[in-house]
């Protein structure tokens, strides 16, 4: 079989609906998973270094920068904060 013949095949199967959603459905489930894994933000019940320059997001959508203090988890409770990133790790 000529390389040719090879290439003419895999294209007529990924032609195939059936075939195409199993792929999109595994490419989107390790795109999900690497996202989850490589994402900056981290969730309100992590504690960020204190003193460190972190960017916080709330309820509202907004955004803010704030200077992580010794209690930073009453002040994300006090403003709804929904998660936080350090500035750091978003500007890279």
């Amino acid at each position: 079989m000529k390389l040719k013949d090879i290439v003419s095949q895999l294209a007529n199967r990924i032609n195939q609906p059936h075939v195409i959603e199993c792929y999109l459905r595994k490419v989107y489930a390790k795109g999900y998973e690497n996202g989850r894994k490589e994402s900056p933000w981290h969730e309100v019940s992590e504690e960020p270094k204190k003193g460190e320059h972190i960017c916080v997001q709330f309820s509202s959508g907004n955004l803010t920068s704030w200077y992580a203090t010794s209690n930073i988890r009453k002040d994300f409770e006090d403003y709804n904060a929904i998660r936080w990133a350090y500035v750091s790790d978003l500007i890279k």
